[in-house]
């Protein structure tokens, strides 16, 4: 198996691409070459609707898509539309938020959408991470300048191991 991967926060010569064994490509390039989709994206609302026709349009036909990203990430008419025509053979989302599957949706009566209600949150090494969030919020609240508010406590990612970074773009693996 070929892996091919897109990331705009990790440059194309960083050593984690070879480390993990994977070709770093263009976005366009990585959708129209892909059989399967694994979309992860730490979800802002800039992201809202990101997979949209636009970016479908490139689709492999037939591809497969995996996230556990937030919904929103998805645009809920496009992607209807994707797994109608072929483009998308199947998605998989790890949770949905409210009525982006329900009654009324064009995401409703799609046979090759699967949601699973946020399994990803209950594995083992993300309730790892998650302690360790939490213990170096607390050793960094209590090493540093009291804060008048909880309001001044900064809100941003730690680095949670090897190859953690900031991603500031949307990141897709594919295999």
């Amino acid at each position: 198996a070929k892996l091919i991967g897109y990331d705009p926060a990790v440059h194309h010569t960083a050593p984690i691409w070879s480390r993990l064994h994977i070709k770093p490509v263009g976005l366009q390039e990585l959708l129209a070459h892909s059989d399967a989709v694994s979309a992860q994206v730490m979800y802002a609302s800039r992201y809202q609707g990101f997979v949209n026709d636009k970016l479908l349009a490139h689709c492999k036909p037939g591809q497969l898509w995996v996230s556990i990203s937030r919904s929103q990430l998805f645009d809920a008419q496009a992607l209807a539309r994707a797994l109608a025509d072929g483009r998308i053979e199947a998605c998989m989302l790890d949770g949905a938020e409210a009525g982006f599957a329900s009654k009324g949706s064009p995401l409703h009566e799609a046979q090759n959408l699967y949601l699973t209600p946020r399994l990803g949150s209950h594995t083992r090494e993300s309730r790892l991470r998650a302690s360790w969030y939490v213990a170096h919020r607390i050793h960094e609240t209590l090493a540093g300048p009291r804060p008048s508010t909880f309001d001044q406590l900064s809100s941003g990612l730690m680095g949670l191991g090897p190859g953690a970074h900031r991603a500031s773009e949307p990141q897709f693996i594919i295999r």
